[in-house]
């Protein structure tokens, strides 16, 4: 499908464009709600709030996943506990990566006059952050052949390594650990 095809959901208040009305919903709340107006996902054993419920799926997958419902006899890997969380200043926004802090702090907080937009050259779409727009042209204007990560339990398919990673440990980890 070519990118001019593609029906876009877009937001009046800024250059801000999506495929699907569930990203758009997510950057509205992410981006141009009061504090007092955005629905909190908060977790169940730590402080973490997220303000798109995928991400506070992959936080607890990743950062609490439950070790007492499966016994790891042969590995010593004892995972630690203490997380270190960095705050935001200017809302109740939580990382435990500083890298995560930042990027928020850019998306979120940065005067409209201070941005450095990275404009896509092939479409109007425009991003605060490079790596938005990298990940933008990867999904809709990659031209030359895509090297597919493919699962080996199932037809799922992956164009980012790490997405096959995190696809394996939701999906078929437990599969594995009952063979």
């Amino acid at each position: 499908m070519h990118h001019l095809d593609i029906k876009w959901y877009e937001y009046k208040q800024c250059p801000y464009k999506a495929k699907q009305m569930v990203n758009l919903k997510t950057h509205i709340n992410a981006r141009h709600l009061d504090e007092a107006n955005i629905t909190w996902y908060e977790c169940q054993k730590c402080p973490y709030k997220a303000r798109d419920k995928r991400n506070l799926k992959r936080h607890v997958s990743s950062r609490h996943f439950d070790k007492q419902s499966y016994e790891f006899e042969k590995c010593p890997f004892k995972a630690s506990t203490s997380v270190k969380w960095h705050e935001c200043l200017k809302c109740p926004y939580k990382a435990t990566r500083l890298s995560h802090l930042k990027r928020h702090e850019i998306a979120r907080h940065l005067d409209e006059r201070d941005v450095k937009w990275y404009e896509c050259k092939k479409c109007p779409f425009k991003a605060k952050l490079g790596h938005y727009l990298k990940r933008h042209g990867i999904r809709l204007h990659l031209d030359e052949e895509v090297r597919w990560y493919e699962c080996e339990e199932c037809p799922y398919k992956a164009k980012k390594k790490w997405n096959l990673k995190m696809h394996m440990n939701s999906r078929h980890f437990s599969e594995k650990l009952n063979k």
